[in-house]
């Protein structure tokens, strides 16, 4: 891929405001890594101190495979991004469409993910589906439109995929932000209703979930009270919150819903430069002096998931299993110098030290 389009791209890139970490940040990185390796010592002792454990199944977001990006990649791209997550040992790939792809009926697109998906599939890996809305598509005129639109799309994506995990609705006031409108908890819960409905008519054994962040705990206890619901999910950016992701756990729990990490990566470390919250979530992802920080995170929210008895777990900032820019170069996940590296190093087939150590997680945990 030219260099020239892959600066276009990271352009979008800049514009779809992923939204990840949206709490406050910890600029101070030694007492950051402090709480890590402690929480890491106090998470083994329990853990070695229970008789039984659940299995603990470990996937990894496919990011080039988001809805801004994979029109960019040529899917050879694509598949050895995919064959590197399973070869660490993940069983499941999540895969971040948007539903604007099938409501306008993208046919390239929709072909490329088309292929992605059958050879997951061929590669024995399950599919976890989690659609978003991308600021790219432009503020919405209602969100009742949207959501006729939307559940449109998300049957056409059901009837053409079976997912085996479809994650109707994630981060709503992120969502909800990035379409310009004030949404209510109860709106949101009423769309995650009708779409489980919608995906079940269609895809009686897709397991259909819903999930958000900390600071959305409201929502999740609406949500984990829908009958036809199966999973709950939380994403976890942020160490300092996870007293209240126990409770969030634990009320999931005591309704009989599963419960797993959909996305999680470490926190920003120095956010100082970041024009927003969304360009802040980026920052340092990708910076070799924040490697060791990188595997310390994956191993302490893995051992966190486990000790929770969770359903699994979800890096989401995955091009650091296949490089990293240099250090105190001022990197981050959007950046196009280090992306294309990224890519660079997947058509070579390379790995980094953060990979391995995943995969060594995964051995021991899984």
């Amino acid at each position: 891929m030219k260099r020239g389009v892959f600066i276009v791209l990271i352009i979008i890139i800049i514009l779809i405001s992923l939204g990840k970490a949206k709490n406050k940040t910890d600029k101070t990185l030694p007492a950051s890594v402090t709480d890590i390796q402690s929480l890491i010592t106090t998470l083994e002792t329990q853990l070695n101190d229970m008789e039984n454990t659940k299995p603990l199944s470990f996937s990894g977001n496919l990011f080039f495979a988001h809805s801004a990006l994979i029109k960019f990649f040529p899917i050879d791209v694509l598949t050895a991004y995919a064959d590197g997550l399973i070869g660490a040992g993940v069983t499941r790939i999540d895969i971040n469409p948007s539903a604007d792809t099938w409501s306008k009926d993208d046919t390239e697109t929709i072909a490329k993910y088309d292929e992605l998906v059958r050879y997951i599939r061929a590669r024995g890996a399950e599919i976890v589906w989690n659609p978003q809305y991308s600021a790219t598509e432009g503020e919405i005129g209602s969100f009742d439109e949207w959501q006729t639109e939307t559940l449109d799309a998300y049957k056409k994506m059901a009837e053409r995929y079976t997912p085996d995990i479809f994650i109707v609705a994630h981060e709503p006031t992120t969502m909800a932000k990035r379409m310009g409108k004030r949404v209510s908890i109860s709106e949101w819960t009423n769309f995650v209703e009708e779409a489980t409905e919608v995906i079940k008519d269609i895809s009686p054994d897709t397991r259909v979930g819903a999930g958000g962040l900390f600071h959305e705990a409201k929502y999740l206890e609406r949500w984990s009270r829908l009958a036809n619901l199966d999973i709950v999910t939380i994403n976890i950016y942020d160490l300092s919150k996870l007293k209240t992701y126990n409770a969030i756990i634990q009320d999931i729990k005591n309704n009989n819903k599963s419960v797993y990490i959909e996305e999680t990566w470490r926190f920003p470390v120095d956010t100082s430069g970041a024009k927003n919250l969304e360009q802040a979530s980026a920052v340092g992802i990708g910076d070799a002096q924040y490697q060791e920080i990188d595997e310390q995170w994956l191993r302490v929210i893995s051992l966190y998931a486990k000790v929770w008895g969770l359903e699994a777990v979800t890096p989401f900032w995955t091009q650091t299993f296949f490089a990293y820019g240099e250090s105190n170069s001022q990197v981050s996940a959007l950046d196009p110098k280090y992306n294309t590296i990224v890519m660079e190093a997947i058509i070579r087939n390379e790995r980094t030290d953060t990979w391995r150590a995943y995969k060594e997680i995964i051995e021991e945990l899984q």
